[in-house]
């Protein structure tokens, strides 16, 4: 059995208001099922003084304040936040998206930053909305806008609840993003 380095991998979380019910099942899952070998950072961005939860001893966390933006707001801004708190990953190996109303329920590993046996520098999630469906992504998305995709392009539509790379490719795209 081939001994791998361990890795650092930052999980960016965000959660305001209500959505603090969310957290502890997905931490829960990620203890079980995320990057079993490794050290797990959360970066919780959130409206809270504190949170109460509980960690495994291989996870820690370290919270962003956000102040709390009526929705869509934190959605749409959420490449912001990772660049602005950018230098707070530096100890990461690998940065992770996922919105916090998820868990995992099947093992993850560094398998899915590899496609074709080749790594990758940054791996999306088809959108299990659209997986196995003929139609894809919203039909209602005018031309001029930045969302639009041809119909040739439709294999390009993808989640934005999970997403993850390399520290500074992850960090690139998000720059891009915002």
């Amino acid at each position: 059995m081939e001994n791998k380095p361990k890795k650092t991998i930052g999980l960016l979380l965000i959660s305001n208001g209500l959505y603090d019910q969310f957290l502890q099942p997905l931490i829960t899952s990620v203890d079980t099922h995320f990057f079993k070998d490794d050290s797990i950072i959360i970066y919780l961005f959130g409206d809270k003084d504190y949170y109460q939860l509980k960690l495994p001893s291989r996870i820690s966390l370290i919270v962003i304040p956000t102040k709390r933006q009526p929705w869509p707001a934190s959605t749409l801004f959420r490449y912001r936040f990772f660049v602005n708190a950018k230098d707070k990953m530096s100890p990461c190996d690998v940065l992770v998206y996922s919105d916090v109303d998820m868990i995992m329920v099947g093992d993850i590993t560094d398998e899915v930053l590899f496609k074709d046996g080749k790594e990758v520098n940054v791996a999306v999630t088809r959108h299990p909305g659209f997986y196995n469906n003929s139609e894809w992504g919203s039909q209602n998305v005018h031309r001029a806008s930045n969302a639009y995709l041809e119909d040739n392009e439709k294999e390009r539509y993808v989640a934005g609840g999970f997403n993850l790379g390399k520290r500074d490719s992850f960090l690139e795209m998000s720059r891009i993003l915002a």
